[in-house]
């Protein structure tokens, strides 16, 4: 009974899973400054998102599935106290799985995060530095015509 749910417990983990192999390459590719990569793992990372949201929903109609049959509220612990040691077992090392994955691809996702922030910040640093250099050479050059 509670298989149904430890399965689609499994492939959303595994999906979590996939995501984070993807934001981790893409922080690689923003260290490394490979935009056509970043913006190839951009493209990846929302098709599998949307995979991600699909195996919530089956996850979630798994458990209230479960719940109804069983009697009790739709969470973890619940569900794994009413199918006693055996099933309720599974279910606790499948939930402990996703909650690993999903610590995981936070963990990333915050890390890249602060990345991006840093090179936006330095992106922005350059550029008033760029702009101030601009601005002192054009004062100091005489003014010339290169037409020929």
């Amino acid at each position: 009974m509670e298989a149904a749910l430890v399965d689609a417990m499994g492939r959303q983990t595994a999906v979590l899973l996939q995501m984070w192999e993807i934001v981790v390459q893409q922080r690689e590719a923003l260290k490394s400054g490979r935009l056509p990569v970043l913006q190839d793992l951009m493209r990846s990372l929302q098709g599998i998102s949307a995979q991600a949201r699909t195996e919530e929903a089956s996850r979630d109609r798994e458990a209230r599935r479960l719940a109804a049959a069983l009697g009790c509220d739709p969470c973890v612990s619940a569900l794994a106290e009413a199918l006693g040691d055996g099933g309720g077992g599974r279910l606790r090392g499948a939930a402990e799985a996703l909650t690993q994955a999903v610590k995981q691809l936070r963990a990333e996702t915050q890390l890249l995060s602060r990345l991006v922030e840093e090179s936006l910040a330095l992106q922005q640093l350059l550029l008033a530095e760029y702009r101030r250099l601009e601005g002192s050479m054009t004062g100091t050059l005489p003014n010339m015509d290169f037409r020929g």
